[in-house]
């Protein structure tokens, strides 16, 4: 039985293999663990770890998120050294870590990130971040209701007359309005691009603007890059195909 030093709400899939994969879900999340039930069949070679962000699902409320306050969570889960994979704003995290602590980390792979602060040179990009950029500011003084709708115009996107949430939803989407703007996160292309890790995006091919930052992301920081058409925003959802891929990583990482 494993010990983790953390107050967050945990899962361990095939707890005692050697090799820990930690699953990091993303925004607006009310079931963290549902993210991730497709990978549960990597439980019978690898140990994951499947967290409940803070704020989200099982874990405690919080009242300010961090890129600093993520980075302590997350360091908590790893171990001596972990694969990562992340999804969403969970891939920027893991890029996040990446860059910041690559000694912890075995391999990395980012599903559809929305690390926007790497992919500024493009116009669709930097005009989107100049219209989010002062939702996620507002953020900790909206409701969740009126967060979402924000950003979900942001996006381009007609948003509903009203939101029902249930109350797992709407702590996810209050989580999701106090921490820090993605496009802002503290990535280090520099590190990434030098880390001896294997690295890998991936993304569902149904958002011009999602593929085109994981293009640059994948670009700058030296990353395979994978599609999966048909996936959407989830390509993880796949199961077998994904976690083909996912395994493959997790490999180059072991011979390397």
């Amino acid at each position: 039985m494993i010990s983790l030093q953390t107050d967050l709400f945990v899962r361990i899939w095939g707890e005692g293999h050697p090799e820990r994969v930690v699953l990091l879900h993303g925004s607006n999340v009310p079931d963290p663990d549902v993210t991730w039930q497709k990978q549960r069949p990597l439980a019978a070679q690898y140990e994951l770890v499947v967290v409940d962000r803070r704020g989200f699902g099982q874990s405690p409320p919080a009242d300010h998120i961090t890129w600093e306050s993520e980075m302590s969570d997350l360091l908590a889960l790893i171990g001596e050294r972990a694969h990562i994979v992340g999804h969403s704003y969970g891939g920027v995290l893991a890029l996040l870590l990446g860059s910041s602590h690559p000694e912890r980390v075995r391999s990395l792979v980012a599903i559809e990130p929305p690390a926007f602060g790497l992919a500024l040179e493009d116009p669709t990009i930097a005009a989107y971040v100049q219209l989010a950029a002062p939702v996620h500011t507002a953020g900790p003084d909206l409701t969740p209701e009126e967060f979402l709708r924000r950003l979900i115009a942001a996006q381009g996107e007609e948003p509903p007359a009203e939101f029902a949430f249930a109350p797992a939803h709407r702590k996810a989407v209050n989580t999701t309005g106090i921490s820090p703007d993605p496009a802002t996160a503290p990535i280090v292309v520099e590190h990434l691009a030098a880390a001896p890790f294997p690295k890998l995006v991936a993304s569902g091919s149904w958002s011009a603007q999602m593929e085109t930052t994981c293009d640059h992301v994948a670009a700058r920081i030296g990353a395979e890059r994978a599609n999966f058409p048909g996936s959407r925003h989830s390509p993880q959802q796949l199961g077998a195909p994904f976690n083909d891929r996912l395994c493959a990583v997790f490999a180059a990482a072991e011979s390397g």
